[in-house]
C-alpha cells in the first residue's frame, strides 16, 4: 500500500530522481563510495519505481514517458549501476553492510525490469549496461587462472566446486562472481557468460564422466517419442548429464539400422520438441503471435489423459532442454517472455498480459485510463473463463467478491499486485 501510494505520485518520483541525480553530480568520480554510505534515497527510488514498472504499459513508458523521459531513465540506469556492481564485489572494508544490501536487492531488480524493457524496444546499448571493463576482467582472469592451474595439475580443484543438499556437487566460480552472472549477468559481455558456461559444463563432464558404463541408452517409437522416452529417461534424473544414446525403432517394430554418435540424440531432440511443444499435443498453448506456454489444463486436455502424469512430463521436458543446452545442442522453441520471466523468478509486467491476452490488456488498459465516473461501467472483480464449453468462475483472485464495485483507486492496486 505505501508503494502505491507513492509510485503512481508523479511528483515524489520525479523529486526523489532530481535528489539523486544532483547527488551523483556532486560526487562526481566518487559516487561509487558515496552511494555505499548514505544509500538510502536512491533505494527507495529503486523501490517506487520499479514498482511502477510493473503497471506500466508501452506507450507509457516509451511514448508519454512517464513520469521520466527516457534520457532521465537512461541516466537513472547507469547511476544505479555504477552504486550496485561494485556492492556484488563487496566495498572497501568487507562485506556490505544491510542498507548496502538492500540498495543492491532492490537496484538489481530495477535493472532487471529495465533490461526487460530494453528488449522491447532498445533505449540502453549493451555498453550501456556493462559493467566497467575492470569487473569482468576479474572474472575472466578467474577463468584463466582456473585452466593455468589444470594444466599444470589435472586433479586440482580445489575452491573450484561446490557442495549440494543431496551430498553432490557441481563446479562454481567464485561466489562474488556467481552471484553476478545469477542476478546481472547483462553487466558482462556475452561473449564472457558463453565461455564461463562452456567452462562450467566441461568441468562437470569431466566429474561425471566414467566412460561407457556410465551411458544412458534409450530405445523410442517414432511415433511415440515423447512417451517412450518420458518412461525410460526421467527416472533416471541428473545421470542425464552424461551421454545419452537413443535407438529408434520403426513402425514394424524393427531397430532401424545406425550407432548414436550424436547426430541421433541431436534428431531425437527435434522429435520430441517438435512433438511435445506442438499445441495440438495438449501440453501447451500459443498466443496470438504463435508463442509457447505451458497449457493451464494440460491434465485434461493432453490425448493420454489418466495414464501419465502431465507435471512429470512437464519436468522431463524441462529435463532435456537443460540437456540441449548443455550439450550446446540448438532446439527451436519460441517461448512466451511472460512464460520466461516466470521461470526465471522474475516478477510480470502489466504489458506481459498484450501477448497472453490483447483484448483482456486493451480492456484493462481502458479502465485504468477511464477518466469518467467509475460507477457509470458498472463492472466488477470476476474472471468468466470458457473451457471445452463449460464455463468457470473465478473472483477469488482478488482480495474483493463478485459484488465488490470497481474503483479507480482498487484497479491501480489490482494491476500492481497481480
Amino acid at each position: 500500500e505505501v508503494l502505491n501510494a507513492l509510485a503512481f505520485k508523479p511528483a515524489v518520483v520525479r523529486a526523489l530522481w532530481e535528489w539523486v541525480a544532483a547527488a551523483r553530480a556532486a560526487a562526481g568520480a566518487d559516487w561509487e563510495a558515496a552511494a555505499a554510505s548514505d544509500p538510502a534515497v536512491l533505494t527507495l527510488l529503486c523501490l517506487i519505481y520499479g514498482h511502477l514498472l510493473l503497471t506500466m504499459d508501452y506507450s507509457e513508458f516509451f511514448e508519454r514517458q512517464y513520469p521520466l523521459t527516457l534520457e532521465q531513465v537512461r541516466e537513472f540506469a547507469a547511476t544505479v549501476k555504477a552504486a550496485i556492481v561494485p556492492l556484488y564485489w563487496h566495498p572497501a572494508g568487507g562485506a556490505p553492510l544491510e542498507a548496502q544490501l538492500l540498495l543492491r536487492e532492490a537496484g538489481t531488480s530495477l535493472l532487471t525490469a529495465l533490461v526487460e524493457r530494453n528488449c522491447q524496444r532498445e533505449f540502453l546499448s549493451a555498453a550501456e549496461l556493462q559493467a566497467p571493463e575492470r569487473f569482468a576482467a576479474t572474472v575472466a582472469g578467474e577463468l584463466d587462472a582456473v585452466y593455468a592451474s589444470r594444466l599444470t595439475d589435472p586433479n586440482r580443484d580445489e575452491g573450484m566446486w561446490v557442495t549440494l543438499p543431496n551430498g553432490g556437487r557441481k563446479p562454481s566460480l567464485q561466489p562474488r562472481h556467481q552471484a553476478v552472472l545469477e542476478r546481472l549477468p547483462f553487466v558482462l559481455p556475452f561473449g564472457l557468460r558463453v565461455r564461463v558456461l562452456r567452462h562450467l559444463v566441461g568441468m562437470d563432464k569431466e566429474e561425471g564422466d566414467r566412460g561407457p558404463e556410465s551411458w544412458v541408452r534409450c530405445k523410442v517409437r517414432r511415433s511415440r517419442v515423447l512417451e517412450d522416452s518420458f518412461m525410460e529417461l526421467n527416472k533416471h534424473g541428473s545421470q542425464l548429464r552424461n551421454t545419452v544414446q537413443v535407438s529408434f525403432v520403426n513402425q514394424e517394430g524393427l531397430d532401424e539400422a545406425g550407432i548414436d554418435g550424436g547426430g541421433l540424440f541431436k534428431e531425437f531432440l527435434n522429435e520430441l520438441v517438435k512433438q511435445a511443444f506442438n499445441p495440438h499435443y495438449g501440453l501447451f498453448c500459443v498466443t496470438p503471435e504463435g508463442l509457447l506456454f505451458p497449457n493451464p489444463y494440460a491434465e485434461t486436455a493432453h490425448p493420454w489423459q489418466g495414464s501419465l502424469d502431465h507435471l512429470r512430463l512437464f519436468e522431463y521436458l524441462g529435463r532435456m532442454v537443460g540437456k540441449a543446452i548443455y550439450e550446446g545442442i540448438l532446439v527451436e522453441l519460441r517461448l512466451a517472455p511472460f512464460f520466461l520471466r516466470r521461470m526465471l523468478g522474475q516478477a510480470l509486467h502489466f504489458d506481459d498480459l498484450r501477448s497472453l491476452d490483447p483484448e483482456l490488456h486493451r480492456n484493462l488498459l481502458f479502465v485504468r485510463n477511464y477518466e469518467g465516473d467509475f460507477e457509470d461501467l458498472a463492472l466488477n472483480f470476476v474472471v468468466v473463463e470458457d473451457h471445452f464449453g463449460v464455463q468457470q468462475v473465478w473472483s477469488e483472485k482478488f482480495p474483493f467478491n463478485e459484488n465488490s464495485t470497481l474503483g479507480r483507486n482498487s484497479t491501480t492496486s489490482v494491476l500492481a499486485d497481480n
